[in-house]
């Protein structure tokens, strides 16, 4: 076989497997942090800085510490319901470990059971976090956190708390055009409002906001709007230049006099390794398109290979030839010196 036929064979199985391997990173949402968002590890600090968070993804204690998963809690209830959610303590270090629990949302919007505890090397013991809402409670949508402590170390798991009336006017949903940035970068997303209720054509209160978990709001607008029975309506935001890496959330919330509903939705402020554009999706299509082009290239110089034209230059004779053999003699005047002119006579 031609070299240069095995060559571009190997070419096109070589994407092909990488393009397979790609679209089960996508698939299974394990795409090499090379082509997302990257950035260390904040600390916890008192006030301004984004919620961190803990991940069982990886350890950058190097070995030391503890692990907790998950590390985000989202829960929608409505008012004089409960919900019980579990987050997973892990000891991954070779001695034992004190873990303490605490939130700034005990009391108002959760409880947590134990609060304190003791894991031996290798350990693992289950948080339970009750999350409820008394019948008087505002409905919202609440940000906050829960800290695990122990070993000098400290994790954080962010909380979303949807709170929604027993029999909701409004339904509110916002949808991120994706979920990474950088500072600086505007944050895209859809509003989608339904209204439940009889009164049609009214004026509603939409508020937005980017707020981080220590409840700081950081960029936000409010408008008029007329609703009928349902609207969605593209908005931006814009993060700060100087945000912390770290969790945040669009915020969003409608009102019509004392009735009110809201939604957060998270999204996270890192490094940029690739530009933005290039999203685990658009690189799928790009070498998609690639292995395409390889192939009908392929597909062209076979054809052309099969199909090319001779011509003799003794007798004028044009015939079609098959591979890159050339043919010894003309089929009609049976030269062999076909593809040379004919000499002239002085």
């Amino acid at each position: 076989m031609n070299p240069k036929a095995v060559f571009l064979l190997l070419t096109l199985i070589a994407l092909s497997i990488f393009t397979i391997k790609y679209v089960g990173f996508v698939s299974q949402g394990t795409v090499p942090s090379t082509v997302t968002v990257v950035g260390p590890e904040v600390p916890p600090s008192p006030g301004g800085g984004a919620g961190g968070g803990g991940s069982a993804g990886g350890d950058p204690t190097g070995g030391k510490g503890f692990t907790i998963e998950p590390d985000l809690i989202h829960s929608i209830i409505k008012q004089g319901n409960s919900q019980r959610k579990v987050i997973r303590v892990k000891n991954i270090q070779t001695s034992g470990l004190s873990i303490s629990v605490d939130s700034d949302l005990i009391g108002e919007l959760l409880a947590l059971s134990p609060a304190a505890f003791y894991l031996g090397s290798g350990e693992s013991r289950d948080v339970i976090i009750d999350v409820f809402a008394t019948e008087d409670q505002a409905p919202d949508a609440y940000v906050g956190t829960i800290d695990f402590s122990g070993g000098g170390i400290t994790k954080t798991a962010n909380v979303i708390i949807e709170v929604q009336e027993l029999e909701p006017l409004f339904d509110i949903r916002v949808d991120l055009e994706r979920t990474n940035y950088i500072p600086g970068e505007d944050v895209l997303f859809t509003l989608y409002i339904t209204n439940n209720g009889d009164l049609k054509n009214i004026d509603v209160k939409v508020y937005y906001a980017i707020r981080d978990f220590d409840k700081n709001t950081f960029t936000f607008k409010e408008e008029s709007i007329a609703i009928d029975k349902s609207l969605s309506m593209i908005r931006q935001l814009r993060i700060p230049e100087n945000a912390k890496f770290g969790n945040y959330v669009v915020y969003a919330s409608v009102q019509y006099e004392e009735t009110k509903a809201a939604t957060s939705e998270l999204f996270n402020v890192g490094d940029i390794v690739l530009a933005p554009f290039f999203t685990p999706k658009i690189i799928v299509w790009i070498v998609m398109i690639i292995i395409i082009l390889v192939l009908l290239w392929i597909i062209f110089v076979l054809w052309r290979r099969r199909n090319k034209e001779y011509e003799c230059l003794r007798c004028g004779h044009e015939w079609k030839g098959k591979g890159d053999k050339r043919p010894e003699t003309c089929p009609r005047c049976r030269s062999y010196y076909w593809d040379r002119p004919k000499p002239r006579l002085s």
